[in-house]
């Protein structure tokens, strides 16, 4: 029942960060929603459950449902450069970096799994 819960939650709370707004303060918050982001710093609005408790202590938009039920969410959002138009190219562009910092990923030769699969999907 936990998970079907759980799940049901996840599923509102997804489907109100895609009720997103500008940042204007011209919106409402979905009936039984609060505003967990703060629309001054980041670009995007994030609604969850009334009841639940939101923290922005750690620069990171979150929240959780109570001390009991530790159900959360996170948003962090990272930007891509725009020279960069799919995944491929972001893998191959910062590949020696990953494989200096992740000795695991250099071993499991990531960028040739990807071109393989990416190969294997055309067909």
């Amino acid at each position: 029942m936990k998970k079907f819960l759980s799940l049901c939650l996840t599923g509102a709370i997804l489907f109100a960060m895609l009720a997103a707004c500008g940042k204007t303060e011209e919106f409402e918050a979905p009936v039984g929603m609060k505003l967990a982001s703060d629309t001054a710093v980041v670009d995007y609005c994030l609604f969850v459950p009334e009841s639940w408790v939101v923290d922005l202590s750690t620069g990171v938009t979150s929240a959780y449902h109570s001390i009991a039920d530790p159900s959360s969410l996170t948003v962090n959002v990272y930007g891509v450069d725009a020279s960069i138009p799919d995944a491929e190219t972001y893998f191959k562009t910062y590949e020696k970096n990953f494989c200096r910092r992740l000795r695991r990923y250099a071993e499991c030769g990531f960028i040739q799994s990807f071109a393989r699969r990416k190969q294997r999907d055309a067909v």
